[in-house]
C-alpha cells in the first residue's frame, strides 16, 4: 500500500520458527483469542515445523478430508482450543488462496512447504498439541510426553517446547 508495510507485513517480519504469513494471519484473525496460557501454548505448538511421520495424519495439500480426520483425533482437546485450531485451519485456507496466483506463476502447487515459500504454509498439525497442553498446565515432561500417544518422539517435544 502506497510503498509501505501493512501491520501484517511488519508483524510477519519480526516472525522466526514458522511460517510468517501463516503465522500473523492466525494473530490477526482472532483464533487465539480467549485461550488460557496452556491452550495458547498448544495452539502455537501446532504452527511449529513437524517431522514428516507427524504430518502423515495431513497430507501435505491439507485436504478437507486430511483435516477432517485430523480434527476428529482432536476431540479430547479442551473446547476453545478445538475453536482456535479450526480457524487456525481456516487462516491457513486463506493463505493458500492468498498464495494461489503466485504459485500459478511460479509453476509450484501448494506442497505445504515449511519456508512458506510459494509452495504454501505447512498443515496444522497437532500432534504436539496433547504433551504440550499438559506440560504448560503442570505436568512433568514424561507425563507430557506420554499425552501425544506416540505421535511424537522425546526430541521433537523437546524442540518445540524450546521454541515455545
Amino acid at each position: 500500500a502506497n510503498g509501505l508495510l501493512t501491520l501484517k507485513g511488519r508483524a510477519a517480519a519480526l516472525v522466526e520458527g514458522v511460517n510468517p504469513m501463516l503465522a500473523v494471519e492466525v494473530m490477526m484473525s482472532g483464533a487465539l483469542r480467549g485461550l488460557s496460557e496452556a491452550e495458547l501454548a498448544a495452539a502455537a505448538s501446532c504452527l511449529l515445523p513437524q517431522r514428516a511421520a507427524a504430518r502423515s495424519a495431513t497430507s501435505p495439500a491439507g485436504g478437507e478430508g486430511d483435516e477432517r480426520a485430523e480434527a476428529a483425533a482432536e476431540l479430547d482437546l479442551p473446547a476453545p482450543l478445538q475453536r482456535a485450531l479450526g480457524q487456525m485451519r481456516g487462516a491457513r485456507g486463506r493463505v493458500v488462496a492468498a498464495l494461489a496466483p503466485v504459485s500459478a506463476t511460479v509453476g509450484v502447487g501448494d506442497e505445504g512447504g515449511s519456508d512458506g515459500g510459494a509452495a504454501g504454509p505447512p498443515p496444522i498439525v497437532s500432534a504436539l498439541a496433547r504433551a504440550t497442553l499438559s506440560w504448560a498446565s503442570g505436568a512433568s515432561f514424561v507425563e507430557s510426553h506420554q499425552a501425544c500417544f506416540g505421535e511424537a518422539w522425546e526430541g521433537e517435544l523437546v524442540r518445540a517446547l524450546r521454541a515455545l
